[in-house]
């Protein structure tokens, strides 16, 4: 039997199920206009034979499986950093070119990325010359090309938002190592 409560409870939740259905789709809409995704998406990059590292000295690394790494190009470690650290956090792979990759998690810098989180790759040399471009070792820039990275990127503290403004100061950086190292071997930078 219909009872009045019975039919009062089957409109509710009709009414309930509509506007949730509703809501649900004006926030994706929504989400879809600012973004172009009608979801927010995560992108995480994996590290291919990770190694997990127990210490970080001012020379380099020593990896779980007794081995000690250092980073190309690099002659002071930044161990006390917090961002540096960070990165060491899932592990590292090591290269057969002796590049050390570590993962950083990158925040977005605008409201209309799709991509809520993200964890990516990183260089660990180009990180650790980002954070202090002291710590190149000496030849690796020219003098020239070092005091103008050093007025681009400005001091680089600790707390620093890890960001694209951040990868693209690390991308740089590795520019300008390759750059010097085609330009030592005699090569013209760009033609093969």
């Amino acid at each position: 039997m219909f009872s009045p409560c019975h039919l009062l409870s089957r409109v509710g939740m009709k009414y309930f199920l509509t506007w949730s259905i509703w809501s649900v789709l004006l926030i994706g809409g929504c989400h879809l206009l600012m973004t172009g995704s009608p979801i927010p998406l995560w992108y995480i990059e994996r590290l291919d034979h990770p190694v997990d590292v127990e210490t970080v000295t001012a020379d380099g690394l020593v990896l779980h499986d007794g081995r000690r790494i250092a980073l190309p190009d690099i002659k002071t470690v930044p161990a006390g950093s917090t961002v540096f650290r960070k990165a060491l956090k899932d592990g590292v792979e090591v290269q057969p070119d002796g590049e050390v990759i570590g993962l950083l998690n990158v925040l977005r810098i605008c409201g209309n990325d799709p991509v809520v989180y993200k964890k990516l790759r990183v260089n660990l040399t180009d990180l650790a010359g980002v954070l202090n471009l002291s710590a190149l070792q000496a030849g690796t820039l020219s003098p020239e090309d070092l005091a103008i990275l050093k007025d681009s990127f400005g001091t680089v503290t600790d707390s620093v938002r890890i960001d694209a403004f951040f990868l693209s100061k690390m991308r740089r950086l590795r520019k300008e190592i390759e750059h010097s190292k085609e330009t030592q071997m005699g090569q013209v930078p760009g033609v093969e």
